[in-house]
């Protein structure tokens, strides 16, 4: 039985180093305990950086006792139109308000948190004494606990953004800013960090009617539910250095996000999603939490992990809705426009429960879903109207991988009906696709790399229909277009009874109208079938392969060029080598014939004209593929015909005596002939008749030359030998070198 006497502690366990350590462990939690006590406790400072912000803490004490926090001051750019605020640390606790201070004459209010720390939102953001729109700008993060609420008379954006640019001029989150420059209205997002920070929503935000929220940030989770009655939604995710630019409000993007040339911006990292999280706290955040491997998941999703660049939003309600994703997109709630489009788009999957425009006093808003290297896999779309006046929205899926859907109705009670553009590499499947009008129906364009399901029915044209466009009004329906990849795998196109549930319609496919039907109730397709009943049609088309991948873009003209012109080169060398060497070895001259030619005189080997003095020879021309010319005498001191190849070095000048010139031939697989020793009174004269083979002819006389005239030419002969050789080893480097340059 153990009492306190047995429970004390022995004296010689309690040494001064065991005190030591255990009062240096109470001192570490009684900090950690300050710092989590001053993080709940979160306050508005202003920076003392010149731009002049107030901060005026004003207490109220009934019912419930609040603190106010009045933020005035600040700079005006020169048109009066935009105040700026700077603040090192911005945080609310439960029953407390931010209250910006405007006038009638303010656009817009812009504030910046540049302190490193990010801005925990448990509190009411408020805007009194005007309708300005309200900026708040924290590169460190944002974060809206389950306690933040908006009471913002016009439009509210957060962002962690490095600036909010005007044009050409910017408000930067950290440094100086030129406050008078910035004038109109913001037009730009830039993203200078390599990491921007995250932006978490556990609260219900919502704007009043006809305004709009923006929520910007690196990763953005939004538990809680977005409204913006009237008005419209903007999400986006944005990683690494980009600029966002805001486009016109009448088009189908309003962002258009593109790579940013500039520079990394200064400042503290900011705050991963695990970091953020155990700032606000567990208690203050419904939705999210860190699993044991500190990764932030969604507990409403059943655990589904949030990565950096993801847009994850648990339900979103305004007159229109844009969601853009660096990652991956997820909605775990419902996304409803009511007058206006549904854009999603993201690099990786998307995936969503119901997608609803349709409109009861309007047209039905387009649905937008576009997956750039992914999946999309979404609940039931809606795109209908059954205002008297108005058509039916048009809806549009495109996936990288495949898609995945409920129904899809495009149908106008009283006008045309919206048209359908489902396109993905893989599957398709869908319940069933509605896109009747009564004036017209809307066109279906199916576009799958392999198979094609619709999986259920509905009633149309007295029948079970899976797919229909038709005009209930009039013999003006929608044409359908279905193309599948099936055939690569000989799977046959079924409809209706003929439907295996790998690829065709449970039920009918129909257009024209109740007159004038075309439809197609059963039948295996196993290739292309059309049917037209005019002036509508149906196709169901195959391919024998998936679709190809976008083929990589052709070569520019300057590298096709250059391409063409290394070949020639490289084509024009090979064969001169190859001919060089076929010429040296097939056609040497024979070592028999070479003593022969060492034993007679110098002069029959030499080609030179004769002394002036001696017998003027006649012009005369042999014929190519002739040794000798039959006028000529057979005597080996006459005659020395030699041919030249084209492709050898050129040939050398002969002498001419006075106004005779004489010609001189030489077979082309003898060597080159050299060029002779030139008389003080001739000339050189180039052949008066070019010719792809040149043939030259030419007298020698014996009686001119002596031994030591001999001796003197042979010596030139060698030297000259010696020049050619190391020109056309020059040459050839110099080529070779040409060539190595270009290839490099």
């Amino acid at each position: 039985m153990k009492n306190p006497k047995n429970l004390q502690i022995p004296a010689k366990l309690m040494s001064r180093k065991r005190i030591g350590k255990l009062a240096l462990y109470v001192q570490i939690v009684l900090i950690n305990i300050y710092f989590l006590q001053a993080k709940a406790e979160a306050q508005i400072v202003p920076a003392n950086d010149g731009t002049g912000t107030k901060v005026t803490p004003t207490p109220s004490g009934t019912p419930t006792p609040q603190t106010r926090f009045d933020i005035e001051g600040g700079q005006l750019s020169n048109d009066k139109q935009n105040l700026f605020h700077s603040f090192t640390q911005f945080g609310l606790s439960p029953n407390q308000i931010a209250n910006f201070i405007s006038n009638p004459s303010i656009r817009n209010i812009l504030g910046r948190i540049n302190g490193g720390s990010p801005s925990i939102i448990n509190g009411s953001i408020q805007l009194t004494g005007g309708n300005a729109n309200l900026f708040l700008m924290n590169p460190s993060g944002i974060i809206f606990g389950n306690s933040a609420s908006l009471n913002v008379p016009a439009s509210f954006t957060a962002t962690t953004a490095t600036g909010i640019g005007f044009g050409s001029n910017s408000f930067n989150a950290i440094g100086t800013n030129t406050y008078t420059s910035l004038t109109g209205t913001p037009n730009s997002f830039a993203f200078g960090a390599d990491r921007a920070g995250a932006i978490i929503n556990t609260a219900d935000l919502a704007v009043k009617s006809g305004q709009n929220l923006t929520l910007l940030g690196g990763t953005v989770v939004s538990t809680g539910n977005l409204s913006a009655p009237g008005g419209k939604i903007t999400v986006a995710s944005v990683t690494g250095t980009n600029l966002v630019r805001v486009s016109q409000s009448d088009s189908l993007l309003s962002l258009d996000i593109q790579p940013s040339s500039a520079t990394s911006s200064p400042g503290t990292a900011p705050a991963s999603l695990p970091e953020l999280l155990t700032g606000i706290g567990q208690t203050n955040a419904t939705g999210i939490s860190v699993n044991a491997s500190g990764q932030l998941v969604l507990t409403a999703s059943n655990n589904r992990v949030v990565a950096a660049g993801d847009v994850a939003v648990k339900g979103a309600s305004a007159r229109s809705i844009e969601i853009q994703a660096a990652n991956t997109l997820a909605a775990s709630g419902n996304l409803t426009s009511t007058q206006g489009a549904i854009v999603l788009q993201a690099s990786s999957d998307i995936s969503t429960l119901a997608l609803n425009s349709n409109s009861t006093t309007a047209a039905g808003g387009n649905i937008s879903v576009t997956s750039r290297t992914g999946k999309v896999e979404t609940g039931n779309i809606n795109a209908g109207s059954s205002d008297k006046t108005s058509n039916a929205g048009d809806v549009s899926i495109a996936a990288s991988s495949s898609i995945q859907t409920g129904f899809i109705d495009a149908n106008s009670e009283e006008k045309k009906g919206g048209q359908v553009t489902l396109k993905a590499s893989n599957d398709i499947e869908v319940t069933r696709i509605n896109t009747q009008g009564r004036t017209a129906g809307g066109n279906i364009n199916i576009t799958a790399g392999r198979y094609f399901r619709a999986t259920g029915t509905f009633t149309c044209l007295a029948q079970a229909c899976s797919i229909a466009a038709a005009a209930t009004g009039s013999a003006n329906g929608g044409d359908i277009t279905i193309s599948h990849g099936g055939q690569a795998s000989n799977t046959i196109f079924g409809v209706g009874p003929n439907y295996k549930s790998l690829n065709g319609t449970a039920g009918s496919i129909a257009t024209g109208s109740d007159k004038k039907e075309n439809v197609i109730a059963s039948g295996s397709f196993p290739s292309s079938k059309t049917q037209i009943v005019q002036p509508t049609q149906i196709n169901i088309t195959t391919s024998s392969t998936s679709p190809t991948p976008t083929p990589a873009p052709t070569p520019g003209l300057l590298h096709r060029l250059l391409h063409r012109l290394l070949h020639r080169l490289l084509h024009r060398l090979l064969h001169r080598l190859l001919h060089r060497l076929l010429h040296r070895l097939l056609h040497r001259r024979p070592h028999r014939l070479r003593r022969q030619l060492r034993r007679q005189p110098l002069h029959r080997l030499l080609h030179r004209l004769p002394h002036q003095h001696q017998h003027q020879h006649q012009h005369q021309h042999q014929h190519p593929h002739q040794h000798r010319h039959p006028t000529l005498r057979q005597h080996p001191g006459e005659l020395l015909h030699q041919h030249r190849h084209p492709h050898q070095y050129p040939r050398q000048h002969l002498h001419r005596h006075q106004h005779q010139h004489q010609h001189q031939h030489r077979h082309p697989h003898q060597y080159p002939r050299q060029h002779p020793h030139r008389h003080p009174r001739q000339h050189p004269h180039p052949h008066p008749h070019p010719h792809p083979h040149p043939h030259l002819r030419l007298h020698l006389d014996r009686q001119l030359l002596n031994p030591a005239y001999q001796y003197q030419i042979c010596h030139q002969r060698r030297q000259l030998l010696k020049i050619q050789r190391r020109t056309r080893i020059c040459h050839q480097r110099r080529q070779l070198l040409k060539i190595q340059r270009r290839t490099r």
